[in-house]
């Protein structure tokens, strides 16, 4: 018993450790939209993957823990098993407008109509293509909508 708690402290340990070290490589991509919800997906380092728990989605205090820095609102929604260090987000559509919580920090920019948020993070850290996309103010376009128009 006195083993497996040592184990239990080791791996926590760990896990925070990795946080710290890896928590400044997250990318953000702007969000996107539907007509119920915004959207928007976190690319985790490979090396945080490890904690991602595969069979479940994440309460926000448990994405929180892995370093992921967002406004209030949003929900872990889906898993995508082939890409388990991307985590898809959603929330109600204009939150922010509608609950007055604009967080100082980010830096909100129109575009093409459409309030789009940047990462607070730094892009160049990022894998090449997702650093292009955020450069350019647009998602990966894997994941631009994940929602079929059909199922409305």
């Amino acid at each position: 018993m006195l083993q497996e708690y040592q184990e239990y402290l080791l791996y926590f340990e760990q896990r925070e450790k990795d946080v710290r070290t890896y928590e400044d490589y997250i990318c953000y991509s702007p969000r996107y939209y539907d007509d119920l919800y915004e959207y928007r997906h976190v690319t985790l380092p490979k090396q945080l993957v490890q904690y991602v728990p595969l069979d479940r989605l994440m309460p926000e205090d448990e994405w929180r823990s892995l370093g992921v820095k967002q406004s209030p609102g949003w929900e872990h929604y889906m898993i995508h098993a082939p890409e388990p260090h991307i985590l898809l987000f959603k929330r109600e559509k204009d939150y922010q407008l509608k609950y007055g919580l604009l967080q100082p920090e980010e830096e909100l920019v129109e575009q093409d109509g459409q309030i789009v948020q940047y990462s607070q993070g730094d892009p160049q850290k990022c894998g090449s293509a997702t650093a292009a996309a955020v450069n350019f103010g647009r998602c990966d376009l894997k994941f631009q909508n994940p929602i079929s128009k059909n199922m409305k």
